[in-house]
């Protein structure tokens, strides 16, 4: 299939990212990325604290899947 960009994990809380992370790798994608941008100008970035936390739970949902889907995570808040 591919991947896709998948920005903010389409939510702020680690474990909904998760479980949006889950439902993308049911459909067949082979990889996808979650960013650390909020979408938001006056706090453009999570803390580097939760942004990191987003990416191990999507790490965490993939791992659950059983499948080899590749995870770029980009985290630029420090």
């Amino acid at each position: 299939m591919g991947g896709g960009d998948f920005e903010g994990g389409y939510a702020v809380d680690p474990e909904q990212v998760g479980a949006n992370v889950k439902r993308a790798v049911a459909t067949g994608i082979e990889g996808l990325s979650i960013e650390d941008s909020t979408g938001d100008e006056a706090a453009p970035l999570f803390s580097f604290e939760l942004a990191a936390e987003r990416v191990r739970a999507a790490r965490a949902a993939i791992d659950e899947t059983g499948k080899g889907v590749v995870l770029t995570g980009r985290l630029e808040g420090s």
